[in-house]
């Protein structure tokens, strides 16, 4: 996750700023997307 937000943090800062929104809420809405794919399995095997 912090490698994604490092590379992404400017555009999403501005994105959010534009159109009014918390950094807060996206941060949750980041954490809990990425905690969803942390979860899931790696390999193609079922």
């Amino acid at each position: 996750m912090t490698i994604a937000l490092d590379a992404l943090s400017h555009t999403c800062m501005v994105i959010e700023s534009r159109m009014g929104i918390d950094p807060a809420l996206m941060h949750r809405v980041a954490v809990i997307g990425l905690g969803t794919l942390d979860v899931l399995r790696t390999t193609a095997r079922w």
